[in-house]
Parts: structure tokens; sequence; C-alpha cells
């Protein structure tokens, strides 16, 4: 008897709203509505939600960010959680203009990837990095 896999499916990250962090969501109303797909602290580690249950990542590798954020600027960052592995691959879509020295927020469009269990799913995400 040959047992089916359950598959990958992404969901909203509970409890995900950390303040200073990144936020991704499927489109620009659940990132206001702080539905989000992937969520990242500053200070502590990224989640998503995998069939229901929040998966906390763990990071295994990801491009040089240094220099300045500008439009069209790409990084990418991989994870691990259990058997999947995640990527999320960002491109800046928009910063703070120069003058402007209280905004600390960058927006990205994103692509993020979940593989494992002989599985692949993709979401075009758009988020937010900042406080």
């Amino acid at each position: 008897m040959i047992i089916p896999q359950s598959k990958i499916q992404l969901g909203y990250v509970r409890h995900g709203d950390f303040g200073c962090g990144c936020y991704f969501a499927r489109n620009k109303t659940d990132l206001r509505k702080r539905r989000y797909i992937y969520s990242e602290s500053m200070d502590g580690p990224a989640y998503i939600n995998v069939n229901g249950k929040n998966l906390e990542l763990q990071p295994i590798a990801s491009s040089e960010t240094n220099g300045e954020e500008g439009v069209g600027r790409r990084s990418w960052q991989t994870f691990t959680a259990g058997d999947l592995r995640i990527r999320l691959e960002l491109t800046v879509t928009w910063v703070c203009p120069p003058k402007d020295e209280g905004c600390e927020v960058t927006y990205y469009k994103a692509i993020l990837t979940v593989s494992g269990k002989g599985q692949k799913i993709t979401e075009n995400l758009t988020g937010m990095c900042g406080c």
C-alpha cells in the first residue's frame, strides 16, 4: 500500500508580527492586514507556515548585501526547516528618500520557493523590511 505524501501548502504565519523585521505576503492587501507568508524578526528567526504549522527557518546561505540598498538590487537567502529547503529571492522596489532621516523601510518583490518530499512550490510575494 502506498501512502500519499501531503502536499506542501503555504499558509499565514501565526503570531508573526514582531515589530522591526521583514514581512512578505501574497499581495499588498494581505501585507496591510498582516497576513504574512514569511515573517522574520530583526533579532530572531524567520518563519513560514506549511500545512497549518509555523516552521522556524534555519539559515544556511545568503548573498552579500554590503553597500547601499537601491531599487533593482537583488539578494537571496536559503534556509532549512526539517526536510524542507526554502529559498527567498529579493528585488528592492522602493527605498527611503535620501533626505528622509525618519524613514526606516525598504520594499521588495520576492520569490519564495519551498521544496522537499519530492515537491516544489513557488510563490510571488511583496513585502518590506524595517521598523
